[in-house]
């Protein structure tokens, strides 16, 4: 019958460990602070976070259509959601590598190209451009696949979303104009 009180030492240890505060960590408290890279560019992919949408939508699907830019990871990436938030959406992850940014597009097409964009040494207000460096699960070169891709704020604080698409039949540009979503 030794066991017992080692049993009823176990229980009560386990009682006032539930009873006594637990200090948050202090590496879950850095999890909450965002990194300051002190890099221009990504602080302008930063500036784009929030929800976006269709200024004067003609359709229910163009009135359910969200861009999301979202910082992860305390904000060391940016994702991007695209697409109808109740259904299926698109993903783009964009991220800083040395002096480039790069963008992964995981496309519904089931491919997903790599784009890179140097921003310019000093602040500057030029559209961000991202162009294609290669993908992955891309059957062959034909296939459809995103080689480039734009961002910019316009004077109205308006995103300007502007994809080119390339394939067997050349290239296909769709221009989006969005507006915050209040």
């Amino acid at each position: 019958m030794p066991a017992m009180p080692a049993l009823r030492l176990l229980g009560a240890v386990a009682l006032l460990a539930l009873l006594l505060p637990v200090p948050q960590s202090a590496l879950a408290q850095e999890a909450l602070v965002p990194v300051d890279s002190g890099d221009p560019g990504w602080s302008r992919m930063l500036a784009l976070a929030g929800r976006w949408r269709l200024p004067a939508p003609e359709t229910p699907r163009q009135a359910a259509f969200r861009v999301v830019l979202a910082p992860v990871s305390r904000g060391t990436a940016l994702e991007e959601r695209y697409g109808d938030p109740a259904g299926d959406t698109t993903r783009t992850l964009f991220h800083r590598d040395g002096a480039r940014i790069l963008a992964t597009h995981y496309c519904a097409q089931g491919n997903q190209p790599r784009l890179a964009w140097t921003p310019p040494a000093a602040a500057d207000a030029a559209p961000i451009a991202f162009e294609f460096v290669d993908a992955t699960n891309l059957p062959d070169p034909g296939a459809s696949h995103l080689v480039r891709l734009t961002l910019s704020l316009d004077s109205e604080g308006r995103l300007i979303r502007d994809e080119v698409y390339a394939g067997r039949d050349g290239e296909e540009r769709d221009v989006m104009v969005l507006v915050r979503d209040e």
